[in-house]
């Protein structure tokens, strides 16, 4: 900021537009989208970063700037327990986290943004975008089938080897009987304007085949822990962790 009060006063226009079109009132955070924008399964929230700062994290920062603090924290606490999990890939907030505590002071984010509420918005938008379920094929073999929505993708499970912090697709059973085995799927590569080189990413219908070993029963019930990242070509949906439960089969 110059200190100019003309440049501060068009700053605020400017924000004001952006609050009046884009914040959620509700949660906190801004939307990628306009709510009438046409054409869109979901409206998005980005706080990742890309090869630029992440909106979320830009627009936290304007609010400080600007004085307007309890938008910026309600932001800031949406995205508390995704900066806890995956800071790697929202640098950018949490340096507008980091500023936050620096200006104002430690908060609790739970009295901003309840985490219940907050983190159930989240998951509301990520599961409008992938269905999950399952099928058992034999008694020994558990499908997992992913149901993507048409223009987004997610990050292939073997996605850390393309050396950019990506979250990858993994599935989890606890309690699984030693030598049980996960099968992905193979991942086409696709190009992407902030990778150099091509990714790999599942899309449309996909099927991750879970191999129990021979004898034995299983220990029912089985608990799946499914995480993913569901992205656009222009914007990430926060990662999120699908708990499913299977009672018998």
């Amino acid at each position: 900021m110059t200190g100019n009060d003309v440049w501060k006063q068009r700053a605020g226009d400017v924000t004001s537009v952006m609050l009046d079109r884009f914040y959620d009132k509700k949660h906190g955070g801004f939307f990628f989208t306009e709510a009438g924008a046409p054409d869109m399964i979901v409206r998005q929230k980005t706080a990742s970063d890309s090869p630029l700062p992440s909106g979320n994290a830009v627009a936290a920062m304007v609010l400080m700037e600007l004085g307007m603090h309890p938008q910026a924290q309600a932001t800031l606490s949406l995205y508390a327990e995704q900066m806890r999990e995956y800071g790697e890939g929202m640098s950018s907030l949490v340096q507008a986290a980091l500023l936050s505590v620096q200006k104002f002071g430690a908060w609790d984010t739970a009295s901003v943004a309840p985490r219940s509420e907050a983190r159930a918005s989240v998951e509301k938008r990520a599961a409008d975008v992938v269905s999950v379920s399952v099928e058992w094929h034999t008694p020994r073999q558990l499908w997992v089938w992913l149901d993507i929505a048409e223009h987004f993708h997610l990050n292939a499970h073997d996605a850390a080897a393309a050396g950019i912090d990506l979250v990858a697709t993994r599935l989890t059973i606890a309690d699984a009987p030693e030598g049980t085995e996960l099968d992905y799927p193979p991942a086409p590569a696709r190009r992407f304007a902030f990778a150099e080189q091509p990714l790999r990413v599942y899309e449309g219908r996909v099927k991750i085949v879970v191999n129990f070993p021979d004898g034995g029963s299983l220990p029912l019930p089985l608990q799946l822990n499914l995480t993913y990242q569901a992205c656009s070509d222009h914007a990430c949906l926060a990662p999120v962790t699908t708990h499913l439960q299977l009672e018998s089969r």
